[in-house]
């Protein structure tokens, strides 16, 4: 728990440690990585990262899992290029990640989701308020 608070360490920095630390010290018997990303949503909001908690950062671990194994493999050697080479990674989805919450927003703003409301709904296009 001690990562979680790394003194002076700039956000996307302890997102990253965290997140891998958590796959690679495996404390628990399955869903240390899903537990890692789900840290990685927790303190991207809690430090101001990505303040609304709309970002998906584990939407590239999904798209890219090969990528996302070997960013931790060269994490999990302990070398300077492993760690920076994990950090990169981070940054990238977090990146795409709000990449993907903005695109979503747009969408639903725009009615051009299932999110939105049909029109004559509440919040729908065409309403006129409740």
């Amino acid at each position: 728990m001690e990562l979680l608070e790394i003194e002076g360490a700039p956000a996307l920095v302890r997102c990253a440690v965290v997140h891998a630390e958590m796959v690679c010290a495996r404390p628990f018997t399955a869903g240390n990585a899903a537990v890692g990303r789900l840290l990685v949503r927790y303190l991207a909001t809690r430090d101001g990262l990505e303040p609304t908690g709309v970002a998906v950062p584990d939407l590239y671990a999904a798209r890219a899992p090969g990528v996302y194994a070997q960013a931790l493999a060269a994490y999990a050697t302990g070398s300077l290029e492993g760690v920076v080479s994990w950090i990169v990674w981070q940054a990238e989805a977090l990146l795409l990640g709000i990449q993907e919450a903005q695109a979503v927003c747009r969408a639903v703003q725009a009615g051009t989701t299932a999110l939105a409301a049909p029109p004559g709904q509440p919040g729908g296009q065409g309403s006129h308020g409740a």
